[in-house]
């Protein structure tokens, strides 16, 4: 019987070390990382830019320099690239690159206006309500 719970215990240990070693050895695998910079139509970096993977719903946004770091997801995917006052950008990504240089022009579309006040609430609904 002590046979048996040795040979026992010790497939129990190598199973305990497999299970424990697995899940570590596949987490130190490296993962591909695309990096990058984001500038304007006059070489100029946009800070602030979003940029995200449509299917992996991963993403991030460029630094003061307009530098960017991201984990590439597993399969190929659409980078999109948008800031305000620029016009979006897709660019499909293969598992290969792994730099960009991404250059954003400025759209021509304007943008809505938006006044600020100092007023309250209850003045804005007495000065733009009517009275019947």
């Amino acid at each position: 019987m002590a046979f048996y719970s040795t040979i026992l215990s010790k497939r129990l240990w190598a199973v305990l070390w497999a299970l424990f070693l697995v899940p570590t050895l596949l987490c130190g695998q490296p993962r591909s990382v695309i990096t990058g910079s984001v500038a304007d139509e006059h070489n100029r970096p946009l800070p602030n830019v979003s940029l995200f993977f449509k299917q992996a719903k991963r993403g991030t946004v460029t630094n003061s320099d307009g530098q960017f770091r991201l984990r590439l997801p597993e399969t190929g995917d659409t980078l999109t690239a948008s800031c305000i006052g620029y016009e979006t950008q897709a660019i499909p990504i293969a598992q290969d690159r792994l730099t960009l240089s991404i250059r954003l022009v400025l759209a021509d579309v304007p943008l809505n206006e938006v006044i600020v006040t100092n007023l309250s609430a209850r003045e804005l609904l007495q000065i733009y309500s009517c009275n019947f």
